[in-house]
C-alpha cells in the first residue's frame, strides 16, 4: 500500500515553559501542507528497507520506531518490506522524520488488521516522536502539551505558499536549549484561531515563532533566507518549527512563483506549497 506522509509548516509556535520532566510545553497552529514523501509498504517474508537517497535505517529512523513501538505494543510477528521516496528535507522543521513515522503506524494498522482509532494511533505516535500525532491527525489543529493535545480547527486557509530550506539545518535539541525567556515571543494562538475562524486575515498579523530567534542566533543562514523572502512584502515570512526552512504565505500566486522562480538560483529547496486544512 502507498501512502502520502504530508509535511507541515507551524503557523504559530509558541513554547510556553519547561516542565520537570525536561520537555517543553507547547501552543502551536500547525497545518499539513502539499509537500510529501510516500511510503510503500507490503507485507513480506523478512523486513527490508529501501529509500530513493542515502538514508540510515537504524534505531534513529522513525520508521524503525514506529516498527518497533507497534512490535512491542501488539506482539507482532509480521515482516516489511518497506519503499520511502523522500521529498522533504531533513532538519528543516517542516516533520519529514514524523511524516514517515506516523505513515509506517497507518500501515501497519492497516495491514495487520489492528483496527486501531485515531487516539489509539495518537498515544503510539507519541512514543515515536513529538509530531507524529499531528501527523496522523494531518488536518489544520491547535497543538497542546509535548505534542499530543490535538484539535481540529475547522476554517480554510486562503493562501498559498512558499518553502525555503537553505543548505544547513538546526539541531532541534539545540534550538530549545538556546530559549531565553525573558525574551521570547509569544504569539496569542486564541487570538490567532479566532481570526481564522471568522476569515479574518487578521490572523496572518499575529503569527510568530519562539524558537525562531534561538534558531537565528545558531543558524545565520536563516535570517538570510528571511530577508531574501522579505524582499517581495509577502504579509507573513517565517521560519516552521525549530528551522531552518522559510515559508511565505500570500494569495498572490504569482509574486509566489515569481519569488521561486528567482530564489532556486540561489537555493536547492524551494517549493510552492498548497495548505491542505
Amino acid at each position: 500500500m502507498k501512502i502520502k506522509a504530508n509535511a507541515k509548516i507551524n503557523l504559530a509556535l509558541n513554547i510556553i515553559k519547561k516542565r520537570k520532566d525536561g520537555y517543553h510545553e507547547m501552543d502551536m497552529i500547525m497545518t499539513p501542507i502539499s509537500l510529501h514523501d510516500t511510503l510503500e509498504v507490503s507485507l513480506a517474508k523478512q523486513d527490508r528497507f529501501t529509500s530513493n537517497c542515502d538514508l540510515a535505517f537504524d534505531e534513529s529512523n522513525t520508521i524503525i520506531k514506529a516498527l518497533q513501538v507497534m512490535r512491542k505494543a501488539f506482539s507482532l510477528t509480521q515482516h516489511f518490506h518497506v519503499h520511502l521516496e523522500k521529498r522533504i528535507p531533513m532538519q528543516a522543521g517542516l516533520a519529514g522524520g514524523s511524516a514517515d513515522g506516523a505513515a509506517m503506524l497507518v500501515a501497519i494498522n492497516e495491514l495487520c488488521e489492528l483496527h486501531l482509532d485515531k487516539e489509539q494511533l495518537y498515544e503510539l505516535g507519541v512514543q515515536v516522536g513529538a509530531d507524529v500525532p499531528f501527523c496522523l491527525a494531518n488536518e489544520l489543529a491547535r497543538v497542546q502539551g509535548i505534542g499530543e493535545k490535538i484539535t481540529q480547527i475547522k476554517a480554510t486557509l486562503d493562501v498559498s505558499g512558499l518553502v525555503v530550506k537553505p543548505a544547513s539545518g538546526v539541531s532541534t535539541k539545540e534550538a530549545f536549549g538556546a530559549i531565553d525567556f525573558t525574551q521570547a515571543v509569544h504569539p496569542d494562538i486564541d487570538a490567532i484561531i479566532t481570526y481564522i475562524k471568522h476569515n479574518d486575515d487578521r490572523y496572518l498579523e499575529l503569527l510568530d515563532n519562539t524558537l525562531e530567534q534561538p534558531s537565528l542566533s545558531l543558524n545565520p543562514d536563516i535570517l538570510e533566507v528571511k530577508q531574501a523572502l522579505n524582499r517581495y512584502k509577502f504579509p507573513v515570512v517565517l521560519m516552521s518549527g525549530s528551522g531552518s526552512s522559510v515559508f511565505a504565505l500570500s494569495k498572490d500566486r504569482k509574486q509566489l512563483e515569481k519569488a521561486k522562480e528567482e530564489l532556486s538560483r540561489i537555493y536547492a529547496f524551494v517549493e510552492l506549497i498548497e495548505l491542505h486544512t
